[in-house]
């Protein structure tokens, strides 16, 4: 999946749009819209942390500053009638307990191995951007490229975490490993 500038700004061209906002304000609101769309897309196991009509929650962990867009792009959205909230996740614990979205922070990637170890069997999609997010154990990772951000998938990750992902969203993927054909 390609997310360009575009679609839902301004009618402005996107180098009129890049003069006007610093690009790591443009490189956040994409991130959150992302964010903000995946869950359309998975499917959590029943039972598990997403009751029927408790909220979906979408956790930061790390140093960043998407807050904010994250806050803004969620406002009156719901996924199957359950509305999306945020929450900025502290610990490691806080990440495994209470999230069903976790976007790790690249900041955070010396403790990627602790932290994704620690959220294997859970039922969290993670969601990073380091080289190595998806090798080590993450779910999906966001690519920028030029003034686009694209995706790849850890579907061996996701199935562990018993998480379903569309195949609309794996056809969008730039990249899907762990694909069985």
């Amino acid at each position: 999946m390609v997310l360009a500038l575009g679609g839902g700004w301004p009618a402005l061209t996107p180098a009129a749009l890049a003069a006007e906002l610093p690009l790591s304000a443009l490189e956040n609101d994409l991130k959150a819209a992302l964010l903000v769309a995946f869950p359309r897309y998975v499917d959590w196991p029943s039972g598990g942390p997403v009751a029927d009509a408790a909220p979906i929650v979408l956790a930061v962990f790390g140093e960043t500053n998407l807050d904010n867009e994250i806050r803004e792009a969620i406002k009156g959205k719901t996924v199957n009638g359950r509305p999306l909230v945020f929450k900025r996740a502290a610990t490691e614990e806080e990440c495994a307990r209470g999230c069903h979205i976790l976007y790790i922070s690249p900041e955070e990637r010396r403790r990627f191995p602790s932290l994704l170890n620690r959220l294997r069997d859970v039922s969290v999609l993670t969601i990073g951007e380091s080289d190595d997010f998806l090798e080590r154990g993450g779910i999906v990772k966001l690519v920028r490229s030029e003034r686009k951000f694209k995706f790849e998938v850890n579907l061996t990750a996701a199935k562990r975490a018993r998480l379903e992902i569309s195949s609309k969203l794996l056809k969008l993927a730039d990249a899907v490993h762990g694909k069985t054909k």
